[in-house]
């Protein structure tokens, strides 16, 4: 498996420096283009990672004092608002745990302290689990803060304010696109194994490692439904692993992905890692991968393509909303345009449901949530004007089938 070109071959190269804090080597007469590799590390959440490299580098090659000026502000920027943001946070922390609402820190939070520096781990938000029961008493919490909730058709609550950290509040640990029976139990027993845990000078509690190690995976799995994978996820499972490998029951470990429906999915995660960052591989998994080298590469194409959000093409996250919405058609290649337009615009009821609760109980109000989703389409302000006129396209169902066949064999649409 070749990545496709010599800047993201750099770039993976600057990221195993970068996330393991050894020196960075590299030849003279190497041909990338820095100004490409920055970019592309930007759009993958990874910048923070590769300027000790690159400043290693240009010892030795022609980097531009430009784009080293341009990486050393934005490194900084990112680093004094993450740790803003971070101290900041302690004081809505200290404000949920005066009232004894049991909280579980989740993803960056806890993830940050396994990079060389913290601030070296990119956040857009901060993550927790808390009780469905509480989830009342926090929002009424978070808002005397001056927090605004948002809900959309796929994600958790989340509260946004103009000064403090964005949050996502969680009170399931697997997404509803995942198809996963028991969920709520894994949930639950996944509760009563946590630890403790100090976030910003406030005692709140974390999963146990490979608890935690499995909703990382379930939350990749719902990033590549719902628009890909990038390279800071593949990071934090590296680090994750290479600090857990000996502590992990992997037998364990394999039961409860398999049960999960997400062991395909699994064991390519870790041939992708073990591909780009040479992460040692559990022997008890290895035997178990099913997954062709082709679909790896696939993988890894659609990764690349991906990035965070805000850097993806109106097409591909066109063809993510058509995708989402019409996951439960079989995929034909020769499939119209206007079918998935069709599906991506009236849902089934039960994905319906999922936001317009009286349509979960009364179907007969429907054709009602559609109207009443449509135009909240229509004038919801994080999908720019030129992602919704994307919708219309045909090359945008392509490209959806594309990354509906790729989730197909990855196991995660059946």
């Amino acid at each position: 498996m070749k990545l496709i070109d010599s800047n993201k071959r750099m770039l993976i190269k600057m990221l195993n420096a970068g996330i393991r804090n050894i020196p960075f080597t590299i030849d003279c007469d190497c041909n990338v283009n820095f100004m490409d590799l920055v970019l592309e590390a930007q759009k993958q959440r990874v910048i923070a990672l590769i300027y000790r490299p690159l400043l290693q580098a240009s010892n030795k090659v022609r980097v531009s004092e430009e784009l080293l000026k341009y990486l050393r502000e934005t490194v900084l920027k990112v680093a004094f608002v993450l740790e803003s943001q971070y101290t900041m946070f302690g004081e809505v922390l200290q404000k949920l745990t005066h009232y004894n609402i049991p909280i579980v820190a989740l993803k960056g939070l806890v993830l940050r302290d396994f990079y060389p520096d913290k601030w070296m781990r990119y956040m857009s938000d901060f993550d927790l689990l808390v009780r469905e029961s509480d989830m009342s008493q926090i929002d009424s919490i978070l808002k005397k803060f001056g927090y605004i909730s948002r809900h959309d058709d796929f994600e958790e609550s989340q509260y946004e304010h103009r000064i403090l950290p964005k949050l996502d509040i969680h009170t399931q640990l697997v997404s509803p696109l995942i198809e996963f029976d028991e969920s709520f139990r894994f949930t639950d027993e996944a509760w009563h194994r946590t630890e403790p845990i100090v976030i910003s000078g406030v005692e709140v509690r974390k999963l146990r490692p490979i608890d935690n190690l499995i909703f990382l995976i379930m939350h990749m799995a719902n990033h590549a439904l719902i628009g890909g994978i990038d390279l800071r996820q593949l990071c934090d499972m590296v680090l994750f692993v290479e600090e857990y490998f000996e502590k992990i029951d992997w037998r364990e470990f394999l039961e409860s992905v398999k049960s999960m429906n997400i062991l395909d999915f699994t064991t390519s995660l870790f041939l992708v890692c073990k591909t780009l960052f040479n992460l040692k591989t559990p022997e008890i998994l290895s035997i178990c991968n099913a997954v062709d080298d082709d679909v790896i590469t696939e993988l890894l194409d659609d990764m690349f393509s991906s990035g965070a959000y805000h850097f993806s093409s109106n097409e591909r996250i066109a063809a993510n909303l058509l995708l989402l919405y019409s996951a439960n058609k079989p995929v034909d290649t020769n499939q119209k345009w206007f079918s998935k337009f069709i599906s991506a615009v009236f849902p089934k009821a039960e994905m319906m449901g999922r936001k317009y609760s009286y349509a979960r109980m009364y179907k007969i109000l429907l054709p009602v949530a559609w109207i009443h989703r449509i135009i909240y389409c229509i004038f919801r302000r994080d999908y720019k004007t030129s992602e919704k006129i994307a919708l219309f396209k045909p090359s945008t169902a392509r490209l959806s089938n594309d990354r509906s066949n790729l989730l197909k064999k990855l196991g995660l649409l059946r």
